[in-house]
């Protein structure tokens, strides 16, 4: 589920699915029935929490904080248009599709 997004990245909960920080992912999102394809993600921000579920029960679920780092430039500007025209829409909702694989960083020998 996403709970927030910027043109600059965005924040994921998933109840079953934890990502590690450091992973590199491929999403796929619409916005505004505009798909974006292929924006890849840094997570940098990882947490397990818990919330109240019915009754008192405490639910675990995971918080990850997502930077893009590489997205095109229109969909960029239609993520900032869709948060900019609807900033308190509480009701919106964006359907994912997450691909996490592991990037090897090259060392820069010198």
């Amino acid at each position: 589920k996403v709970v927030n997004i910027s043109a600059g990245g965005m924040r994921l909960d998933s109840d079953d699915v934890r990502l590690e920080k450091g992973d590199i992912i491929e999403l796929e999102f619409n916005i505004m029935n505009f798909k974006c394809q292929r924006v890849l993600g840094e997570v940098v921000r990882s947490l397990e929490l818990t919330r109240k579920g019915r009754g008192d029960e405490e639910i675990k679920f995971y918080s990850h904080g997502i930077n893009f780092i590489q997205i095109h430039r229109v969909q960029k500007e239609k993520i900032f248009s869709y948060v900019f025209h609807h900033p308190n829409d509480k009701n919106r909702e964006i359907y994912l599709t997450i691909m996490v694989f592991d990037i090897p960083n090259p060392k820069i020998e010198n």
